[in-house]
């Protein structure tokens, strides 16, 4: 493994928290063990950029957490704490070149654990290193001296692309082996493991006292969603998906229910404590794998990969809003603040959509690559764009900025529509009256000439 290397100086574990009760504000995909991908007071539009990170070399960049001031990622090869003020890289770290995936930390494991993946095929696996380790001046291999304990490390069956989630002192991560792992944050032993029957989408979301997940069976290229028992792996229940293709979001969990896209087309919510399906509602297409459905509320945020947002009762899932974007949301998951849902495009924008109105009422220039999921963090905004010149890009309110009130072109406005309707109705009375005006010409002319 690579060394630790600093391009400014350390930020110590302090200053990595926002204040003195250590609180985390991203500190996971999609916020949190369950993955709702709500930020009640993160930064409302309009924004502006207020720096960018390239990942170097060309590298591929994992959607960002937010730990305090710190934005930490994970690239081909290194796991990156950057200054989440200046954009300037505090530290890095080595890591076995793989797939990445977010990281994730527990501000209670070992004074303040940070948990990344690392490896490809036969090299697979979890390393767990305190933060303020990863920070100090060290050789970079987690058997050498730390002024902290040095963490563990765990060997995975194969990659794992959703990256791990740590709650009630356990770290539960998924692979491209269909496996399905709890560890012991503190000290790395496996607490159990199940198989899911193919390989897993996304992270594991866990909550109700269970871990849920969405995975290929292995057969006919449809997904299941199958949850566990938190303690003992135990399968509690599953639903498989009959028609469609593989092509599901992560799974998110709130109020007792679970929300998850499915490769029919479908936005789908189930009963966390059985699996007893509660409602489903057609999507525009189908979804990506690094998405996932946000919560906040009485509603459900869900993007697929035909260009929609869609806002969903939580209760019985009745469509609320749809907005159609002119480009594809690849692999984004909506963010909600508190008056706005974040979404990241495929040209490489960021469009915040109002709650209440579903109308776009911010957008960013455009470039950079596609945005994935974003993270928020004190008053910013984070967003991973991604491909071959990875990076991550700041940004924060703009005082001078406009907002915008846009309507989705798919939505129907019956004003309009009534006034489109009586221009063309005009256009084509016009056009029979000029034919009929025409014709009564050349038929009496007929006549004049015949007489």
């Amino acid at each position: 493994m690579a060394g630790v290397t600093f391009a400014v100086g350390s930020l110590g574990l302090a200053a990595a928290r926002a204040d003195a009760t250590g609180a985390v504000e991203w500190p996971m995909f999609q916020g949190g063990p369950a993955h709702t991908g709500a930020a009640p007071e993160g930064v409302d539009p309009p924004l502006k950029p207020t720096w960018r990170y390239p990942a170097t070399g060309g590298a591929v960049v994992s959607s960002p957490v937010v730990v305090g001031k710190m934005v930490i990622v994970e690239t081909s090869d290194s796991v990156v704490g950057i200054d989440d003020t200046t954009g300037n890289a505090a530290w890095t770290h080595g890591r076995e070149s793989g797939p990445v995936a977010p990281v994730a930390f527990d501000p209670d494991a070992l004074g303040g654990l940070i948990v990344f993946s690392q490896g490809e095929v036969g090299s697979a696996g979890l390393v767990a290193a305190p933060l303020e380790s990863l920070e100090t001046p060290t050789s970079g291999k987690l058997s050498g001296p730390h002024p902290k304990p040095a963490g563990w490390t765990f060997t995975l069956d194969k990659p794992t692309r959703g990256g791990p989630t740590i709650v009630d002192g356990n770290v539960f991560v998924a692979t491209d082996g269909g496996t399905v792992y709890a560890v012991d944050v503190t000290t790395g032993q496996q607490v159990w493991q199940a198989k899911a029957g193919g390989a897993v989408v996304g992270a594991p979301a866990v909550s109700d006292g269970k871990v849920f997940v969405v995975a290929g069976n292995g057969k006919d290229f449809h997904d299941r969603l199958i949850a566990y028992d938190e303690t003992t792996g135990k399968q509690a229940w599953a639903y498989s998906q009959t028609i469609g293709v593989a092509a599901a979001t992560a799974p998110s969990v709130a109020g007792g229910r679970v929300f998850v896209g499915l490769g029919d087309g479908s936005v789908r919510a189930f009963r966390a404590a059985n699996g007893d399906p509660l409602w489903a509602q057609g999507a525009g297409s189908d979804f990506r794998a690094n998405s996932a459905p946000a919560v906040s509320g009485d509603s459900v945020y869900a993007t697929d990969s035909g260009a929609a947002l869609d806002r969903f009762a939580v209760d019985d899932g009745r469509r609320t809003w749809n907005f159609l974007f002119d480009q594809g949301i690849v692999v984004g998951a909506p963010l909600v603040s508190s008056s706005v849902v974040y979404v990241g495009l495929s040209d490489g924008s960021v469009a915040a959509v109002n709650v209440s109105t579903g109308n776009l009422v911010w957008r960013s220039v455009a470039g950079g690559g596609s945005v994935g999921p974003l993270a928020a963090g004190g008053d910013a905004l984070f967003a991973q764009h991604q491909g071959s010149q990875g990076s991550i890009v700041a940004f924060a309110r703009d005082p001078q900025g406009a907002l915008t009130d846009i309507a989705s072109p798919s939505r129907l406005d019956p004003g309009r529509a009534l006034l489109d309707f009586l221009v063309a109705l005009a256009i084509v009375v016009v056009f029979l009256a000029v034919f009929w005006v025409l014709e009564t010409r050349v038929r009496r002319r007929g006549r004049e000439v015949a007489a």
